[in-house]
């Protein structure tokens, strides 16, 4: 698939602003992965035939995989206007996402009746730094992740990758949890090099010679 570029520079502008974008890139990547046409078509020829979906739940499958595609779009939403919120905080632009949403609903390409929601967290609090603070947008996201779930499952059994909605699974878990795994890293980065590591009972950085 080819691309004009947008993707990748919202991806760069997020790295450098320390915003996570996953979907975002995911989906740069799973385009970059289809220009590999050759070296698709060959390692495609190593593969098991995969036997075909139960005929019989095609309208439940359906059903999970639509609001299995509205979590998707909730997430790349809500990466977007927290790369916006802290664009506009680093570089003092003074955006009212508020407004934002509201000219983008009067035409543009990324219109869509979700915008009305997020319009309201934003006028509620227009300084909000993430979506999922608003606890009505919130519950609004979380509603559809069980068809999420059931619709990577059916995925992977079926060996398709679906990379940008596998990362807003795993975007929206993590923004929800208070002690992520990424505490163990910190351990891991102390004992190859030294970098330290913060403990939840103590305060300042510590290190520990590792055997």
């Amino acid at each position: 698939a080819v691309q004009k570029g947008t993707g990748m520079w919202t991806s760069e502008s997020a790295m450098e602003l320390h915003v996570p974008v996953p979907t975002i890139d995911q989906a740069v990547a799973a385009r970059d992965i289809s220009i590999f046409k050759t070296e698709r078509e060959a390692i495609n020829g190593f593969r098991s035939l995969v036997p075909p979906a139960d005929g019989s739940k095609k309208e439940s499958i359906a059903s999970s995989v639509h609001n299995a595609l509205y979590f998707g779009i909730c997430a790349s939403y809500i990466q977007g206007m927290h790369l916006l919120q802290e664009a506009s905080l680093a570089y003092k632009y003074e955006i009212s996402l508020a407004e934002v949403v509201r000219i983008w609903k009067a035409g543009c390409i990324i219109r869509s009746r979700m915008l009305n929601e997020i319009r309201q967290a934003y006028l509620k609090n227009d300084l909000l730094k993430n979506l999922l603070l608003d606890k009505d947008f919130y519950n609004m996201v979380i509603a559809q992740r069980g068809d999420c779930v059931n619709t990577l499952k059916l995925a992977m059994d079926a060996q398709i990758g679906v990379p940008a909605l596998a990362s807003a699974l795993s975007y929206v878990d993590m923004f929800g949890t208070g002690r992520s795994a990424l505490n163990l890293i910190q351990a891991q980065r102390d004992f190859f090099g030294a970098h330290t590591y913060e403990r939840l009972d103590q305060a300042g950085s510590f290190h520990t010679e590792w055997s």
